[in-house]
């Protein structure tokens, strides 16, 4: 496996694991709050850990306080809850932050202080309040990423000194740094002797890997007095009667916030993963392998001259962080979709992260995206985590890698072959062909959507296009549409409608077993139906009839219709990339013919394959006659994974053909496309296989 996952979590190193065991299992350890042995042998590794931390962050007890927490955002939250906001604060944060320290501005929100929303700059972009807000200020609270998450681009300490000063409205005012240092700490050495920071939260797994419950804030001792605790848990207070509202709580900073016992296992298991980590990490040696992996993904070109990565926030690699953001851009200029980008990586066993990476500000700013298209994007349906990667040819988030201690450079070999054998387009030369009448040469209904399909040589045609096409469904016994993509066992079922006899039999193409019923009595003979299809598929299941005349259970438009020619490129360019196939003779191509199991028409599930036309020339058709049945074209088929899976053999294809391939070359606004669309012109007639009649 290659993992670039790094900024959401580093891995957990196997040899780190045996030490933790060994020496839980050498010493006893027990609630710090207790007095007894156990107890004071976790307190020391407690206090020894917080020493720990500080010097790791290039700082020492004399000058900060060590707060343990859940995780990075848990000590923002202590920041947001305890801070002493009032109407004469500010509250200074870029777009580039985190969520969790987005949120943190809702506290401030609340207590009537104002909200100043900057740029990397630190122009000021929006201002705001709940309109209770003094103007003249006393404190204000910066905060921002000492590395942004979604980018990697890292903040300038130098000049971030000279916009704090900037920003100070009165000699008074006294300005506090939240700094969020969750991703930046992992990969660059933190020293707070010269940054000075206040406020500095820090996720321990994103270090070390291990454990994954347990993060800190650290708090500069100058500035402690601007947090007011309220909540007081159990070890915070030095008195409390329960009948009267007295509480007294504890002298010592730290005490007063850590509310609870401590996970002081975790503080164990971070103390030793942590020292592992300072004597194994080399922070120069992972900045190399980004500039690296950077420098030859910027060299990947389509065979037009087109890069293929469009990189976000990477102004000068030599003073980047160990994230790389980008989307990727297919030779005609259109996004490949990110979510199509990780099943691809998930198959090459590549972990990586796409989306927004919770920093809708950086996501958004570094996309183009306006307000008006979020909220689009919204009342579309998007949400965090969801597969609408491009809506209305916009993108919605980014690809993201993130180097750590373990990379090597053989992963960015890995990543580069990946990328070329997946995303680069090549040229292709066109086979040189003569072409006949346009033909008509297969008819295929799907009584049954989801299963198998009918083929025949002539079919009636009524209001829902192909008679019985798409005309039964199955559903679960809670409602729902059992698909191909749910449930593969769909696709041993073959049901074959017998026009003269008015008959629908139903094989199961595996066992050759077959029952048979009348479609006009289907009602009668649903529980026998029911019953043989729930024993093939493996999942209690019911068929229905749609009850319109109008309507069947299509997904779109009445016809699908694929071209032959269309699928022989295709699977010229599945072979080697067709990118030097045609240079060889007709019988070579049919010897790698031999090893290469071409893509079939089923995968499409089509109604009418035509022949006898150029590749791709089902694009421009805008009608179709036959017969004397005339059909229009409604659009082209935006395909999805769905093709991937193979009804015969009943799995998907380990390579995710066709949408591999397809999305090198057939993407159009935003859509993968193969195949077009067509509906009625008219209600009647007979649709026969031969010769047909196109309009471009």
């Amino acid at each position: 496996m290659i993992y670039l996952d790094n900024a959401g979590s580093q891995l957990i190193n196997q040899e780190w694991l045996k030490d933790v065991q060994r020496i839980l299992s050498q010493n006893v350890f027990g609630n710090p709050h207790s007095l007894n042995v156990a107890g004071q042998n976790s307190k020391k590794w407690i206090e020894e850990t917080r020493e720990l931390i500080l010097n790791f962050c290039g700082t020492s007890s004399k000058d900060y306080y060590v707060i343990f927490t859940q995780n990075a955002t848990h000590a923002l939250k202590i920041v947001g809850e305890y801070f002493k906001w009032d109407c004469q604060t500010n509250f200074y944060m870029t777009c580039s932050n985190h969520n969790s320290v987005v949120g943190i501005r809702e506290y401030a929100y609340n207590k009537d202080s104002m909200i100043n929303i900057v740029d990397n700059s630190f122009n000021i972009i929006n201002t705001f309040s709940n309109g209770k807000s003094s103007k003249i200020f006393t404190k204000s609270l910066v905060a921002l990423p000492a590395e942004c998450n979604f980018s990697g681009k890292l903040t300038n300490f130098d000049q971030l000194k000279k916009n704090i000063d900037d920003i100070k409205t009165s000699e008074d005012e006294q300005v506090y740094l939240l700094l969020d240092c969750a991703k930046y700490i992992s990969t660059n050495r933190l020293d707070l002797s010269k940054i000075e920071a206040d406020f500095v939260p820090i996720s321990l797994y994103k270090i070390s890997g291990y454990p994954t419950n347990l993060g800190a804030l650290l708090v500069k001792k100058s500035s402690a007095n601007v947090l007011q605790k309220t909540y007081f848990g159990g070890g915070t207070y030095d008195l409390a009667i329960a009948e009267e509202h007295v509480s007294i709580p504890r002298k010592d900073f730290v005490e007063q916030f850590e509310d609870g016992s401590l996970g002081y296992l975790s503080i164990v298991e971070a103390n030793i993963c942590l020292k592992k980590y300072i004597e194994t990490v080399n922070f120069e040696r992972i900045k190399g392998m980004v500039q690296t992996c950077y420098n030859r993904m910027i060299k990947l070109e389509h065979h037009n001259g087109r890069r293929l990565v469009q990189f976000y926030g990477v102004d000068d690699i030599a003073n980047h962080g160990s994230i790389l953001a980008f989307n990727l851009i297919t030779h005609n200029g259109e996004y490949y979709g990110y979510k199509d980008v990780q099943m691809l990586a998930d198959k090459a066993d590549i972990c990586l992260r796409v989306g927004c990476f919770c920093n809708p500000g950086a996501c958004s700013q570094y996309l183009g995206l306006t307000k008006e298209d979020l909220l689009y994007f919204f009342k579309d349906g998007h949400r965090c985590w969801d597969s609408k990667d491009i809506i209305n040819g916009k993108i919605t988030g980014a690809i993201r890698i993130s180097f750590g201690y373990t990379n090597t450079l053989s992963d960015i070999d890995k990543w580069i072959k990946f990328l070329e054998q997946n995303y680069v387009s090549k040229r292709v030369l066109e086979e040189e062909r003569e072409y006949g009448n346009p033909q008509l040469t297969k008819i295929v209904i799907y009584p049954i959507k989801s299963c198998l399909g009918q083929e025949v040589d002539e079919w009636p045609i009524c209001h829902t296009g192909l008679k019985y096409d798409r005309m039964f469904a199955i559903f679960d016994k809670l409602g729902r549409s059992i698909t191909l993509k749910r449930n593969v066992k769909l696709g041993k079922i073959r049901p074959e409608v017998i026009l003269e006899k008015d008959e629908m039999v139903l094989e199961d193409v595996q066992l050759q077993e077959c029952i048979k019923f009348k479609i006009q009595n289907f009602e009668k003979s649903k529980e026998f139906i029911n019953e043989w299809l729930s024993q093939k598929i493996e999942e209690d299941c019911e068929m229905v009839l749609s009850q319109s005349s109008q309507k069947n259970f299509a997904n779109t438009n009445q016809y699908l219709v694929i071209s032959k020619t269309s699928l022989q490129d295709l699977n010229m360019r599945i072979m080697l990339d067709k990118s030097w196939m045609y240079y060889f003779p007709e019988w070579i191509k049919k010897s790698v013919n031999f090893f290469y199991q071409p893509i079939q028409w089923d995968r499409f599930r089509p109604n009418l394959i035509i022949d006898n036309l150029p590749a791709y020339e089902e694009d421009k058709i805008k009608r179709i006659e036959c017969n004397g049945v005339t059909i229009v074209k409604e659009g082209d088929c935006n395909r999805c994974y769905l093709t991937t899976m193979n009804p015969n053999k009943q799995e998907q294809d380990h390579n995710l053909e066709p949408m591999r391939t397809l999305n090198k070359y057939r993407k159009m606004d935003g859509k993968t496309i193969f195949g077009a669309l067509f509906s009625n012109e008219n209600t009647c007639g007979i649709l026969k296989t031969g010769n047909i009649k196109i309009d471009l």
